[in-house]
């Protein structure tokens, strides 16, 4: 089995999908968390400094993981553009209110009370998104045989995986 937990940022991609891998005792693999070593590692101030062919070795990367390892979790922002030609991955998108999104960010970027001041643009952040995906990957949306979505606005981590797997039973995909 093989998850592909994507979806914009502060949804929960990697609270969930580290949560669900240990639940099933799948392998993870964090494309978020390997975005953010390489950028420490290159000196960057930040993920959005990192080049084109960074973000498509770590695509390749991950493309070959998923292809040689079954049962894992894989999660990311851009999963189904870089993996909808596997025709074995199920697709979880976890979505979420602009509102929290911004609160999660807060909480998590700056978990210090003067900095939760800061004004957080979730529009600008997704705009940012949008066109590093078009420069990484063109404007056609992936084809995704098997899409699964949840909100994760109202929801606990524990409860988005209980929801997923939930699903994932339905669909036959776990026993």
């Amino acid at each position: 089995m093989k998850i592909a937990v994507y979806g914009t940022s502060a949804t929960g991609k990697t609270a969930i999908a580290s949560e669900l891998a240990n639940k099933l005792r799948f392998e993870l693999r964090s494309c978020g968390e390997i975005v953010k070593k390489i950028t420490n590692q290159l000196g960057l101030s930040s993920p959005s400094k990192l080049n084109i062919h960074d973000h498509k070795l770590i695509d390749s990367e991950t493309k070959n993981v998923v292809l040689t390892t079954n049962n894992i979790i894989i999660e990311g922002r851009y999963l189904n553009f870089v993996l909808y030609e596997i025709k074995d991955v199920k697709f979880i998108e976890l979505i979420c209110s602009p509102e929290e999104r911004k609160r999660r960010i807060l909480k998590r970027d700056f978990p210090n009370s003067i900095a939760r001041l800061k004004n957080i643009d979730i529009e600008k952040i997704d705009k940012e998104d949008q066109k590093l995906i078009h420069s990484l990957y063109g404007e056609i949306e992936p084809k995704i045989i098997y899409k699964y979505q949840i909100d994760t606005t109202n929801y606990s981590v524990v409860e988005c995986v209980d929801i997923i797997i939930q699903e994932c039973k339905k669909q036959k995909c776990l026993d």
